[in-house]
């Protein structure tokens, strides 16, 4: 997946946020921290930016 439908800054905050999901996955050790990590994420980002980003 390219995530062509994102500007240069849309695909910069994905780079950081899979830096920051990583990062979280390497330092505990379990998949589901990242999980919840992603879908508190996509909530936050439904409820402020709204269904179609």
């Amino acid at each position: 997946m390219n995530h062509t439908q994102y500007d240069w800054f849309g695909r910069l905050l994905i780079f950081v946020f899979g830096l920051v999901l990583g990062h979280l996955r390497w330092t505990t050790n379990s998949a589901w921290i990242t999980v919840v990590a992603h879908s508190a994420y996509n909530t936050v980002i439904l409820f402020t930016l709204g269904r179609y980003v």
